[in-house]
This record gives structure tokens, C-alpha cells and sequence, in this order.
């Protein structure tokens, strides 16, 4: 079950593909020394024109920790759904000294099917994708019916817990540490 878009976001999916948005400022500890120059970065975005804080939400725009400098970047996936959920620099991947956290978050349009069975079908282990089964008349018993929707895939929520982040996927999993998929970035 993954989180629904607006009708506003489906409208711009539908007519611009997919929409990516990384963060712009870092998730650190609170213990961090960038926190006054991410006020500083904070204050400059807040001044410029509406059209050019649009176009930000990229990896270009984005603020990096001067921790980061030195340290390897890896990639955090989901480990229910495997999204994208961002990225993080530390020197190990037990995410030791981690920093600069960067969450990912991407609505697109899904495919999802809907089966739709008359009051009698009881059975789903045979229905195959697509397949409208018949009864003895030859009248339809199994109809699978497809429709599109937009969803959100990646991060919704990230927080600090102590030495590691938590992330909570679009797919409504909360993953820890322990849950991560973690690759090289």
C-alpha cells in the first residue's frame, strides 16, 4: 500500500513524467557543524525569486556537509520495496560517522490491477494477470481490470534516533539500520 498523490501532482506526472525531488539541506545530527551554514543556505533560498526555488529541489542546488568531504557515499534502499529512499556519506556501510543525509522521494504513475470476481469465485491461486475466466455458459467469472494511479515511491519521513537514521518509506515501512539495503553511491 503505497501513499497517494494529489490531483495537482497526478496533473503534472501525466503532463512532465515523473517528478524527483531531492532534498536540498542535509539531515545531520544535531551535534553537526554545519547547522549555522544551512541557517546561512536556508535565509539565501528563502530570497530568491519563486521560478528559480522551483527548479531547486536537484542534486545540483543541493547544500553538502563539509563533514562529507573524505567519506563515501552510499545509497539507502527500502528493505520491503527496495525504493530509492537517499543518500548519505559515512566512512563504512554500518553508516559509522555518518552525515549529510539527502532523502529522495518521486511520484510517478503505477499500474495497478483490480480483480473483480463475482459473488460465488472464491478461489484467487489460478487468476493470472489479464485473464477473464468463464463460467459453463461462458459468461465471465474473473475480470481483471487495470487502472492507473499515481503514487508517491521513496521517502516521506526521515528522523534521527540516536546514532542512525530512520527513514519511513511511501510504502508506509519504517526502516531502520537493521532494514536498509545499503550500496555504494
Amino acid at each position: 500500500m503505497r501513499a497517494s498523490i494529489s490531483q495537482e501532482e497526478e496533473k503534472f506526472i501525466r503532463e512532465n513524467g515523473k517528478r524527483v525531488v531531492y532534498s536540498l539541506m542535509p539531515i545531520d545530527k544535531h551535534d553537526c557543524d554545519c547547522f549555522s551554514l544551512k541557517q546561512d543556505w536556508a535565509e539565501r533560498i528563502s530570497k530568491m525569486p519563486l521560478d528559480q526555488r522551483k527548479g531547486a529541489n536537484s542534486r545540483e542546488f543541493a547544500f553538502h556537509c563539509p563533514r562529507a568531504k573524505g567519506k563515501k557515499k552510499y545509497q539507502l534502499f527500502c528493505g520491503e520495496c527496495g525504493d530509492l529512499l537517499g543518500e548519505v556519506y559515512a566512512d563504512n556501510d554500518q553508516l559509522k560517522n555518518w552525515c549529510d543525509l539527502h532523502y529522495i522521494v518521486q511520484s510517478k504513475i503505477d499500474k495497478e490491477e483490480s480483480v473483480v470476481l463475482d459473488r460465488y469465485q472464491r478461489d484467487y491461486k489460478n487468476h493470472k494477470q489479464g485473464e477473464v475466466k468463464l463460467d459453463k455458459n461462458g459468461q465471465p467469472k474473473t475480470v481483471s481490470v487495470f487502472k492507473e494511479a499515481g503514487k508517491w515511491h521513496g521517502a516521506l519521513a526521515v528522523n534521527v534516533d540516536g546514532e542512525h537514521p530512520i527513514i519511513e518509506c511511501s510504502c508506509l515501512k519504517r526502516n531502520s539500520l537493521k532494514d536498509f539495503k545499503i550500496k555504494n553511491g
